[in-house]
């Protein structure tokens, strides 16, 4: 469960407190924001964290800590203006400043249709269709040793690969040719299982939704 300070005496309160129990002063919550309105420069003074995104425009939001971040059953939900917490998001253990910055990109999985057509044909669209996002996501260092070894490992099978698939050609030999195809075969195997410590589960114009993330992680939000 998340707390705040109490910035007049230094008391720990529950993030459902709006006055300090020790001293009765009102709390700042990380977690609310208010909306503002660009256009006449307004603010609302209304706390709407945990609110659906739908409830306000999200281009008009200035979001706080914390604010703009939902979770959906095992799925984390945030606007594109949120700054995620700096904790990893695998375990949940702290960061500490230790970030993955990152562009993302989704399109609907039903285009995988168009492969049937031509290959090029689906590219093109997947290209043009698609929606994208620039996340900052926090990783502990253990986490993250992993996912770059995941990458290494695949970029060396991928060239051991190619050098396979060269030998064949010039020595004629068969056999080097399927080491090389299983070279190949476990390099993308590595890859998806790298690409699969981020995992997008859908991205329109203001929203990320992202799954395999730790339920402890998760459990700071608020429901979607």
């Amino acid at each position: 469960m998340s707390s705040v300070t109490c910035k007049n005496c230094g008391s720990g309160c529950s993030i459902v407190d709006t006055v300090c129990p020790a001293c009765g002063s009102p709390l700042e919550q990380a977690g609310r924001y208010q909306p503002f309105n660009r256009e006449s420069g307004n603010i609302s003074r209304v706390p709407v964290y945990g609110l659906p995104p739908t409830a306000f425009g999200a281009a008009n939001l200035p979001l706080a800590p914390n604010a703009g971040i939902w979770r959906r059953g095992p799925v984390l939900v945030f606007d594109k203006m949120a700054t995620l917490p700096d904790r990893c998001i695998r375990c949940n253990a702290p960061a500490l400043g230790t970030r993955i910055n990152k562009t993302l990109y989704w399109h609907h999985p039903a285009l995988a249709l168009l492969v049937l057509v031509g290959v090029l044909i689906y590219v093109i669209v997947a290209m043009v269709v698609r929606k994208s996002a620039l996340v900052s996501l926090g990783f502990c260092e253990l986490h993250k040793r992993r996912r770059q070894k995941l990458f290494i490992a695949g970029w060396l099978l991928f060239v051991l690969s190619l050098v396979s698939f060269f030998a064949a050609l010039a020595e004629e030999a068969g056999g080097l040719a399927l080491v090389g195809l299983a070279l190949l075969i476990a390099a993308v195997v590595v890859f998806v299982l790298a690409g699969r410590f981020i995992q997008v589960k859908r991205i329109d114009d203001h929203y990320v939704w992202l799954k395999g993330i730790s339920s402890e992680y998760l459990d700071e939000f608020p429901q979607f």
